[in-house]
């Protein structure tokens, strides 16, 4: 049973956002700082939690990933009918951000492993090729795919240790912290992973 004055109360205040939230949007679609001000204000700060939350990722990422929700608002700000429908698109927009970020980083870290593995392979057979950057590499189409083969076959958690320290280039620490392994150990096995790596590759591309 709806108590009488409270769930007027409750209803007029939803109708008061929903008609900030209105403004907002028309005004950040009219170059309106202070529009922009206030949907950082209203919602930076909860989109940068449901990044966290959704990515497992650090706040700085979440940061980035949100701004770039934001830069898209300011491009292409929606029609909305109220605050409900401003923040379920602003979370799609900051999902769709983050999940963008992860696929540049996982294709620029793939990239990375696939040269570290074959300045190796170079180096054994003679065969490289001198890349933009003056690395002896291997970069032949079917140097990436075996690339992407032998990844496929180590561990996730062998993956992961490989992906993060040579494709990211982190810290031994960051990496450690973030497999429960100590720098020494970190730092042996991704050694051992890659030796083994390119002694493989070695033999596919003889």
């Amino acid at each position: 049973m709806q108590i009488d004055g409270a769930g007027e109360n409750t209803g007029a205040a939803d109708a008061r956002r929903d008609e900030q939230a209105r403004r907002w949007v028309a005004g950040v679609r009219r170059g309106d700082a202070r529009a922009l001000e206030g949907v950082y204000r209203a919602w930076f700060d909860v989109l940068v939690r449901a990044v966290c939350e959704w990515t497992r990722r650090d706040e700085a990422f979440a940061m980035d990933a949100v701004q770039d929700a934001m830069v898209k608002l300011i491009d292409k700000a929606p029609e909305v009918t109220g605050e409900g429908h401003l923040g379920a698109w602003l979370k799609r927009a900051a999902l769709s951000a983050a999940i963008d970020r992860i696929r540049k980083e996982s294709r620029s870290a793939r990239r990375e492993v696939q040269r570290e593995i074959g300045r190796g392979v170079g180096r054994g057979a003679g065969e490289g090729v001198v890349d933009a950057d003056g690395g002896e590499v291997l970069v032949e189409a079917e140097m990436k795919v075996g690339v992407e083969q032998l990844l496929a076959e180590l561990s996730v958690v062998d993956q992961e240790l490989v992906r993060e320290r040579i494709g990211r280039g982190r810290e031994l620490k960051a990496v450690g912290e973030g497999t429960g392994m100590s720098v020494g150990a970190v730092q042996g096995r991704v050694r051992r992973i890659l030796a083994g790596l390119q002694s493989k590759a070695k033999e596919m591309f003889r």
